[in-house]
């Protein structure tokens, strides 16, 4: 057991490829590969992955915490992946983003386990019970699958189209602001650099959201004026 609760980080990032692999594997038609492909494809994602969310926290300490993980790193980070993988594969933009986000965001709840295996990330004392604290880490794995059970029908049904990825943004954002006040923080500061991410997350996804629904009615009123 002690191999295991020393080691469950990398078995969770396991279980989080295998799902990822699994979830690509369903989506290849959409994403026109052979089922095959889906297997790298699901390391690589895990390993960019780990690489933004660990890359975002040295940055955010300044170069001080170079083993630490920051999940926003995932947020604001690994699109450019998407992009850059989307650009150099020759595929739609939005199919890209939509099916990944689904790897990002079932990631996103089980890493979250991790932090409860490793007792970090914990909330505040629950009205000053003793041994009580606000579920943090629970509410934020119950919101990302919630999320992902909300999307993935619209995904296989192809009732996306590139909006997946700025309304998470917009509803991460919003709901890891409000969490963040009853996360424990050790500054003691009630307001702190979590909510600035929340902040951006939601003002970086719903600019970009609403862009796409504008380019799509000038595309709509110009399909509608030439016919």
């Amino acid at each position: 057991m002690t191999f295991l609760h020393d080691n469950s980080l990398v078995f969770i990032l396991f279980f989080t490829t295998f799902l990822s692999i699994v979830w690509l594997m369903l989506c290849r038609k959409k994403l026109s590969i052979k089922w095959y492909i889906a297997i790298p494809l699901g390391v690589v994602h895990t390993l960019c992955g780990v690489l933004c969310v660990k890359g975002f926290a040295f940055l955010e300490s300044f170069g001080k915490n170079s083993d630490g993980m920051s999940l926003y790193g995932a947020i604001f980070i690994l699109p450019l992946f998407y992009a850059i993988g989307a650009k150099l594969a020759k595929r739609h933009f939005a199919d890209v983003f939509d099916t990944f986000a689904v790897c990002m965001v079932l990631t996103l709840a089980i890493v979250r386990f991790n932090c409860i295996l490793s007792n970090c990330c914990y909330g505040i004392p629950f009205f000053n019970v003793d041994g009580v604290r606000w579920p943090t880490r629970e509410l934020e794995i119950v919101f990302n699958l919630i999320f992902s059970a909300l999307i993935i029908p619209r995904i296989i049904k192809n009732k996306s189209n590139g909006e997946i990825f700025p309304l998470y943004m917009v509803s991460y954002g919003v709901f890891r602001f409000f969490n963040e006040f009853f996360r424990y923080n050790s500054t003691g500061y009630l307001v702190h650099i979590g909510h600035l991410w929340s902040v951006i997350s939601f003002l970086v996804g719903l600019s970009i959201y609403y862009e796409m629904r504008s380019n799509k009615y000038k595309r709509v009123s110009k399909k509608n004026r030439m016919g």
